[in-house]
C-alpha cells in the first residue's frame, strides 16, 4: 500500500494494525496515519455505517477509538459465531447494505459486551492473592476467553488464563502484564497440549484431565518471577511549565506524533507550578 496516495485499504490497514496490537513505528506508523486519514476522509461505506452506530465523528476518529470501539465490533460476530457479517461488511461497496451488515455486527458487539459482563461476574470469585489466576467455565463461548482474561489481568495486574470447554479440551487465552516471556514460562508444563502466541498475549489448549496440575505448576512458577519483579517507575518524557499547554502549537505537535499505540504511547510529561 502506497502511504502517499489515498486508498480505501489503508482504512482496512490500520483497522487490522491496532487491533492486533502492532507496534506503531516505522512503516506501520506511517501506514497508520495513513489510515487514519483515509478514515477521516473517504472511509468505506462499511466503516461509516459502523462509526455512526459508535457515535464516532468520523473527522476526529483516532487510535482509540479503533481499539475501544470499531476493532472490538467487528471482531464480536466471530467471538459469537459467524465472522462473515463481519468481512462482508467491510468488503461491501453498497450503501444500503452496509448500514444493514453494520447493524448485525453491532448487535452482536452489544451481545458480546453483555456476555463478557455476565462472565466477569462468574470469575469474581477468584483468588486474588495468588501469583496468577486460572477461570475456566464449561458455559463460555470460546470466543470470550480473550475478552476476560484482559479485563482480569487489568483489574488484578497480574497474568490470567481464561478457560472456556470446547471439543473435549480446555481452550482459551493468557494475558500477561509483567514483563516476563508467558509462554516461555509454561511451554514444557505436562497437560498443555497447545501453546503459542508472545510474551503478553498467548493461545492455550490443555488436556480435560490436567487442569489441576496445570495450575499448581503455573502458580509455582509465577510465584517465582514475582519475587524479581522490578519496582514500577513513572517516567517522564519531560518536564513542561503550565502556560506551555496553552500554546497552540503544543497540541499541532502532540498531533503530530500521533497514533499512539505500542512502541509509540503518548507523551507524558511532568507539569510544575511555581
Amino acid at each position: 500500500i502506497d502511504v502517499a496516495l489515498a486508498n480505501p485499504e489503508q482504512a482496512l490497514a490500520v483497522i487490522g494494525l491496532i487491533a492486533d496490537v502492532m507496534p506503531l513505528i516505522g512503516p506501520a506508523r506511517r501506514l497508520a496515519r495513513a489510515g487514519l486519514r483515509q478514515l477521516r476522509e473517504q472511509a468505506p461505506p462499511g466503516l461509516q455505517a459502523l462509526m455512526r452506530l459508535a457515535k464516532l465523528d468520523a473527522k476526529t476518529i483516532s487510535a482509540s477509538d479503533i481499539g475501544f470501539l470499531i476493532a472490538p465490533a467487528i471482531n464480536a460476530p466471530g467471538r459469537l459465531e459467524s465472522p462473515d457479517p463481519a468481512w462482508q461488511l467491510l468488503a461491501t461497496d453498497d450503501p444500503e447494505s452496509s448500514e444493514k451488515l453494520a447493524q448485525v455486527v453491532w448487535d452482536a458487539n452489544l451481545k458480546r459486551r453483555a456476555l463478557t459482563t455476565q462472565a466477569l461476574a462468574a470469575a469474581d470469585t477468584v483468588n486474588p492473592n495468588t501469583p496468577g489466576i486460572i477461570v475456566a467455565n464449561d458455559q463460555w463461548p470460546l470466543g470470550l476467553a480473550g475478552l476476560v482474561a484482559g479485563q482480569l489481568m487489568n483489574r488484578y495486574d497480574k497474568p490470567v488464563m481464561a478457560l472456556a470447554w470446547h471439543h473435549g479440551h480446555w481452550h482459551g487465552s493468557i494475558r500477561n502484564p509483567w514483563p516476563t516471556d508467558i509462554v516461555a514460562t509454561l511451554k514444557d508444563i505436562p497437560g498443555i497440549i497447545q501453546l503459542g502466541g508472545h510474551p503478553q498475549a498467548a493461545g492455550i489448549r490443555i488436556a480435560p484431565d490436567q487442569l489441576p496440575k496445570v495450575q499448581d505448576i503455573w502458580n509455582e512458577r509465577l510465584a517465582v518471577i514475582a519475587t524479581n519483579l522490578p519496582e514500577p517507575v513513572q517516567w517522564f518524557d519531560g518536564p513542561m511549565k503550565p502556560e506551555t499547554l496553552e500554546r497552540p502549537e503544543w497540541y499541532w505537535i502532540f498531533d503530530h506524533l500521533a497514533p499512539f499505540g505500542p512502541g509509540n504511547p503518548p507523551p507524558t510529561v511532568r507539569v510544575t507550578w511555581p
